[in-house]
């Protein structure tokens, strides 16, 4: 899992992919303001991007999952959530396989885990089978959040 903010994105970037890099490039120059709750094609299935707008939850009402096929990059257009993540290879009980119809795990509770916070600007990225648990409210207080999803095929990585 890397944590970092798009403002920091020029001086960092070298520590980065080719494609994770074309990908927070793509988030630095789309405009947020106006955008539609929908999928945004950066290139085809290999690379995209969702927008969409939600409610942060308690932790009780929150699952974590992981992925076989794309890299998440969480970023947070507006608002903050709490993410929960886990070390790869850390002991986790399956809630459900979807990962035929959704490229996903649900895991209902895992060993080790932690939480970062993203706020407006900042993004999450996590490889494939990294466990992240999104959409946790921050200190209980569950509010408005939009925030972007880009998928990248790892076979792009």
């Amino acid at each position: 899992m890397i944590h970092g903010a798009l403002i920091n994105f020029k001086k960092d970037k070298f520590l980065y992919s080719e494609n994770l890099e074309k990908a927070l490039e793509f988030i630095k120059n789309f405009n947020f303001n106006d955008c539609e709750e929908k999928r945004y094609d950066i290139d085809g299935e290999k690379m995209y991007m969702s927008v969409s707008l939600g409610v942060t939850k308690p932790l009780d009402d929150t699952m974590l999952e992981s992925h076989g096929r794309y890299i998440d990059i969480h970023y947070m257009i507006e608002g903050e959530e709490q993410l929960g993540v886990a070390l790869e290879g850390s002991a986790a009980l399956e809630y459900k396989n979807l990962m035929e119809t959704n490229d996903a795990i649900l895991y209902s509770s895992c060993e080790n885990e932690y939480s970062i916070v993203i706020k407006q600007g900042e993004y999450a990225i996590f490889n494939t089978e990294e466990l992240h648990r999104p959409s946790i409210a921050v200190n209980g207080n569950c509010i408005k959040i939009k925030k972007a999803i880009i998928k990248i095929s790892e076979r792009m990585i």
